[in-house]
């Protein structure tokens, strides 16, 4: 796993000895909204860009949460990629040791036993690292 230059750590850019067998295999790591919810506009945004740039594939809510655009070609697709994101208010991240995304359950809005608004709480900590 390597970085590409200008981005932060949610691109991800595999390298091999070997370039041939990998080709398609870098991916970029959305940074999730609160408690995974999206409305289907935002999503379908989404998925136009992993068809533009990607091979039309997500790996969708990853063990941190996130949302991977998958089968990117090269580092300046996943530039552009991240461009695209950016415009549409995500980040990239969760990958290296930088930026890791900051998984939350849905709280109320799917659980009875909710104590507090956890997607609430995230909003509120994501609003104040920016």
């Amino acid at each position: 796993m390597s970085s590409v230059p200008g981005l932060g750590s949610g691109a991800i850019a595999r390298k091999s000895r070997r370039p041939d067998i990998i080709t398609h295999s870098h991916l970029i790591r959305v940074l999730g909204n609160p408690g995974n919810f999206y409305k289907t506009s935002t999503f379908r945004k989404i998925c136009g860009i992993a068809d533009k740039y990607g091979d039309g594939s997500l790996h969708v809510l990853t063990t941190n949460s996130n949302i991977e655009i998958c089968g990117i070609m090269n580092d300046e697709q996943m530039k552009a990629v991240t461009l695209e994101l950016n415009s549409m208010g995500y980040d990239v991240g969760s990958a290296g040791d930088a930026i890791r995304n900051i998984p939350d359950c849905m709280g109320p809005a799917l659980c009875e036993y909710a104590v507090m608004d956890t997607p609430g709480i995230q909003t509120l900590y994501d609003k104040t690292l920016y």
